[in-house]
């Protein structure tokens, strides 16, 4: 299961081969986070939206990869990991 924020973040993760039985929109970046919180073996995508406040779950993620636009965050208790876009999807195009 992948939980994503918006119809833009299904599109990109549809491209890479996830099946739409597998797309959960959970309502921006607070509702991606709350649903790994209430999940195990999960995955998130979100933008980091650098200059907003950020849920507190993301406090308790461990960074496992980073590049220029991408960081993987590892929730270590219950498996979960966040995708986190940088800065933004939009910023991609």
């Amino acid at each position: 299961m992948i939980f994503v924020e918006c119809r833009s973040d299904e599109v990109l993760v549809r491209s890479l081969g996830i099946p739409r039985r597998e797309v959960v929109h959970a309502s921006g970046k607070s509702g991606v986070c709350r649903r790994l919180e209430r999940s195990r073996g999960s995955k998130g995508l979100v933008d980091e939206d650098p200059h907003s406040a950020q849920p507190p779950y993301t406090r308790s993620l461990v960074l496992v990869a980073a590049t220029n636009d991408v960081k993987i965050l590892r929730d270590p208790r219950r498996g979960n990991y966040l995708i986190v876009l940088c800065p933004r999807l939009e910023e991609w195009y």
